[in-house]
């Protein structure tokens, strides 16, 4: 499935979840580009897919949200712009297939919003590789963020060896909870 140069816009900025650009359930090799979502509750919305999505040439603009990966196995973005006011990509990190690796590649993409990228419910291998020219503007402390729990609740450190995290330029990324000081070094 292929879904090209569209231009999804609403009046006003949509909390509302219906109000989505792009929306698939369950889809195989989809490919969406040359596409912009205005106002948006999402620009994409993708739930089970069980291959390859392509992401190229997108922009969301003034969006709550960007794109939800859900748990596809392999996904490849080039080229994207994002102003969401949460998330910029999330993706699950819980394929619902055991033991199945999923990826995601991201290159050429400046993502602004609260949580830039989010890889939540942390119990598969992921593997996660931000390239060259990727520029994440966070409106939090992190750019990257690996959780064992949802995206609106307190970050959750995934199981070790749960993910791999590779990228061409310095993120603040979460990976666990880091203790800075224990009770007694107050008393």
């Amino acid at each position: 499935v292929t879904v090209e140069n569209c231009t999804f816009t609403a009046a006003t900025l949509s909390a509302d979840p219906k109000v989505v650009g792009v929306r698939f359930n369950k889809a195989y090799n989809v490919t969406v580009k040359n596409c912009e979502g205005t106002n948006l509750h999402s620009l994409c919305q993708f739930q089970s897919n069980d291959t390859a999505i392509v992401l190229e040439g997108l922009k969301a603009v003034n969006c709550k949200n960007g794109i939800s990966l859900g748990t596809t196995k392999k996904v490849t973005i080039n080229g994207l712009e994002i102003e969401a006011q949460e998330y910029g990509l999330r993706l699950d990190g819980n394929s619902l297939q055991s033991g199945t690796r999923c990826s995601l590649n991201v290159a050429n993409a400046t993502i602004t919003a609260k949580q830039p990228i989010i890889v939540r419910k942390v119990t598969e291998a992921y593997d996660l590789t931000l390239g060259e020219n990727v520029v994440l503007n966070s409106t939090e402390v992190h750019q990257v963020v690996f959780t064992a729990g949802a995206d609106d609740a307190a970050y959750v450190a995934p199981a070790e060896g749960s993910f791999s995290y590779t990228s061409a330029n310095d993120f603040v990324v979460f990976l666990y909870v880091v203790a800075v000081s224990t009770w007694d070094e107050f008393t």
